[in-house]
C-alpha cells in the first residue's frame, strides 16, 4: 500500500484520539458531550475570521439554525445551508462551528448551519426533514437577510453530505423545496453498501473511519429496508435528471471513496454538471484539518471557487438566473 505522508500521519494520530472512535462501545450521550466540550474548549479566542457575525434562529420542532453572516460584500450572494457530519448520531453546530464560520469567510455567503435532530433517537427521515425545514426557512428569509433570493447552496460533510445530497434530490422532485444551485458534498455517505473496494482496502480503521463504525451509524439512522430508499442512500437514486450541479470531494484513503466516485459518474451520465475532486493522501475527516494538512486548505479553496461560480449563475437584483 502507498505510504502516507508525514502530514497525513500526524493528522491521523490526532484523529485517533477523538471520542468518536469509541462509537458503538460507549454511551452515545457521553461521546456527544465530550465532542462538544472539546470543540468549545478548542475555539481560538478573539475576533472571528474577517468579521463574521453569528446569531441563531429557532424553527419549528425546536430545530436551531446558526447563522454566520459575512461583512457587507458587493452584491447579494446565495445563502448556504450547511449540514454537519457525525454519522447522523454525533456532532452538532458546536463541533462544526469552525468549519461553518470558515465557509462563510471563504465564500462571502451567509451560512446557515442546521442543528438537526440526531439518530438513533430521531432516525431517517427526521434529520432530512429538519434540513428541508431549514432550507425552506432560509429561502423565504433570504432577501431580509441580505442574500440573493434566486436559490440556495447546500453543503455537508460525511453524513451531512448524505443529507445535502438527499436535499438536492428532494428539490429536484418537489417544487415546495427551494431551488438548489449547487450541492457541495465532502466525503459524503451515499450508499449502504459496505463491500466496495475502498471499504475493503481502508475500512479496518487505520484511516480514521472503519466499516464497523459505518455499520453502527447506518443501524442508528436507517436500521431497516428504508436505508435503500434514494433519500436515505442517494447513490441508489435512479432519477438524477434535473438534480443540482455537484461538487464532490473525497480522500484517497476513505472507505467512502468509491461511492462518491460512483455518484459523480451517475450524475454526469444524467447530464448533471459535476466536479469530482479526489484528494491524494486524504482520509475521512481530512477537511477538518485546515492548518495541518495542505489538502484541507486546497479543498476549502476548491469549495469556495465552486460556490462563487454558482453565485455567478445569478444576476440582477432579484436574483433570477441568467
Amino acid at each position: 500500500m502507498k505510504v502516507v505522508s508525514a502530514q497525513t500521519q500526524a493528522a491521523l494520530e490526532m484523529m485517533a484520539l477523538s471520542p468518536a472512535q469509541a462509537v458503538g462501545t460507549r454511551e452515545i450521550s457521553e461521546i456527544r458531550s465530550e465532542l462538544k466540550a472539546i470543540a468549545i474548549a478548542g475555539r481560538v479566542p478573539g475576533p472571528r475570521p474577517d468579521g463574521v457575525s453569528v446569531s441563531e434562529q429557532t424553527l419549528s420542532a425546536g430545530v436551531v439554525v446558526r447563522l454566520y453572516k459575512p461583512p457587507a460584500t458587493a452584491g447579494a450572494q446565495p445563502p448556504v445551508v450547511f449540514v454537519h457530519g457525525g454519522g447522523w448520531a454525533l456532532c452538532d453546530i458546536d463541533t462544526h462551528h469552525e468549519l461553518a464560520c470558515q465557509l462563510c469567510s471563504d465564500t462571502g455567503c451567509l451560512v446557515a448551519s442546521v442543528d438537526y435532530r440526531l439518530a438513533p433517537e430521531h432516525g431517517y427521515p427526521v434529520p432530512l426533514h429538519d434540513c428541508i425545514l431549514a432550507a425552506r426557512w432560509l429561502a423565504e428569509a433570504a432577501a431580509s437577510l441580505g442574500c440573493s433570493p434566486g436559490g440556495i447552496v447546500v453543503a455537508g460533510d460525511s453524513s451531512g453530505g448524505n443529507l445535502a445530497a438527499a436535499l438536492a434530490l428532494a428539490a429536484a422532485a418537489d417544487p415546495t423545496v427551494p431551488r438548489v444551485l449547487l450541492q457541495v458534498l465532502i466525503y459524503p455517505v451515499l450508499d449502504c453498501n459496505f463491500s466496495t473496494p475502498s471499504y475493503q482496502a481502508f475500512g479496518d480503521g487505520r484511516f480514521g473511519l472503519s466499516t464497523r463504525q459505518m455499520q453502527w451509524y447506518w443501524d442508528a439512522y436507517a436500521p431497516g429496508q428504508e436505508r435503500h430508499e434514494p433519500l436515505a442512500s442517494p447513490g441508489r437514486a435512479s432519477q438524477l435528471t434535473g438534480v443540482a450541479p455537484a461538487f464532490i470531494g473525497v480522500g484517497e484513503f476513505d472507505p467512502l471513496r468509491d461511492e462518491a466516485r460512483a455518484y459523480a459518474t451517475a450524475l454526469a451520465a444524467a447530464g448533471v454538471p459535476v466536479e469530482l475532486h479526489d484528494y491524494a493522501g486524504g482520509f475521512h475527516g481530512f477537511y477538518s484539518f485546515r492548518g495541518v494538512l495542505d489538502i484541507a486548505s486546497d479543498a476549502a479553496a476548491d469549495v469556495a471557487r465552486a460556490i462563487h461560480a454558482a453565485a455567478a449563475s445569478l444576476s440582477g437584483k432579484d436574483g433570477q438566473p441568467e
